[in-house]
């Protein structure tokens, strides 16, 4: 599934709601407006959510969350 999301805010964790109803296994960033790189926030995954962070502030990111 694809979510767009924007960052305002460099290294801090960001919320984005998914609707597989289970963990997922992974994520790719599919495209963004800046040079930032996206990583896992160390927050644990649920069944409607990761929490990821991204190095610059300021980006707009699609996600591809599987």
């Amino acid at each position: 599934m694809r979510y767009k999301v924007f960052l305002g805010t460099a290294n801090t964790a960001f919320t984005v709601s998914h609707g597989l109803k289970r963990i997922p296994a992974g994520f790719i960033v599919t495209s963004r407006t800046g040079t930032g790189v996206v990583y896992n926030s160390g927050t644990a995954w649920t069944t409607t959510a990761i929490y990821l962070k991204c190095t610059t502030a300021n980006n707009n990111i699609n996600v591809l969350v599987f």
